[in-house]
C-alpha cells in the first residue's frame, strides 16, 4: 500500500449539445488532456452530443456538487462558448498514483500486477490488458513500464495525510509554469 496513493477524479458532463455547438470543440473526436500537474483531461461522448470534461476535485472535502461547480468553471475557461449549457451528470472515484507518476505492470513472488496508471487509466489499462497476459504465459513482456521499480512513498502508511500539501505545490508549480 505505500507505493500507490489514491487521488479522486472528478467527472462532469453537459446536456445535449446541438450539432453545430459540438462539432467544433474536439477536432477528430479525440480525447484531450492539457500539460499541467492539475491537468484537465475532456472528449466529447461517443455519440458526439455531449461534453465529458474531468480533473482533480481542488477541494476533496466538498461536497460532490460543489465540486462540480467548481470543474464546471474550469470548462468554461477552456470552453466559454458553453457557458449556456447546464452540467447534467457527474461522478468520481480513485486514481491511483505512483511516487514517479509512471503506471506499474510485472511480476513479484508470483502475484502479476497493472497499476497506478496515474489518471491515464482508459488508455493504460486497455494496453497493459493485453500485455500482462503474455506475461503470465510466459511470453515476455516487451514495455518500458514492466518490472521497474516499484518505489514505496517515504512516511506513508496508508493515509495520504501529504495530499493537501502535494496539491499546493503542484498547482503553485502549474501557475509558475
Amino acid at each position: 500500500m505505500r507505493r500507490v496513493v489514491p487521488v479522486e477524479s472528478l467527472m462532469i458532463a453537459t446536456e445535449e449539445l446541438p450539432p453545430e455547438a459540438a462539432k467544433p470543440l474536439v477536432p477528430h473526436n479525440r480525447m484531450v488532456f492539457d500539460t499541467k500537474r492539475f491537468l484537465y483531461y475532456f472528449r466529447l461522448s461517443p455519440d458526439g452530443k455531449r461534453m465529458l470534461f474531468g480533473g482533480r476535485p481542488k477541494k476533496s472535502w466538498e461536497p460532490t456538487s460543489d465540486k462540480a461547480k467548481d470543474l464546471r468553471k474550469d470548462m468554461l475557461r477552456v470552453y466559454p462558448q458553453l457557458e449556456k449549457y447546464a452540467i447534467e451528470y457527474v461522478w468520481f472515484g480513485k486514481v491511483c498514483f505512483t511516487v514517479d507518476r509512471f503506471p506499474i505492470i510485472g511480476e513479484r513472488d508470483g502475484i502479476y500486477c497493472a497499476m497506478g496508471y496515474c489518471g491515464h487509466g482508459v488508455a493504460m489499462a486497455t494496453y497493459f490488458g493485453f500485455k500482462l497476459p503474455e506475461m503470465i504465459l510466459g511470453k515476455g513482456l516487451d514495455t518500458a513500464f514492466a518490472d521497474k521499480k516499484f518505489i514505496p512513498i517515504p512516511l506513508y502508511w496508508g493515509k495520504p495525510w501529504f495530499l493537501p500539501i502535494a496539491h499546493n505545490y503542484f498547482k503553485f508549480l502549474d501557475k509558475i509554469q
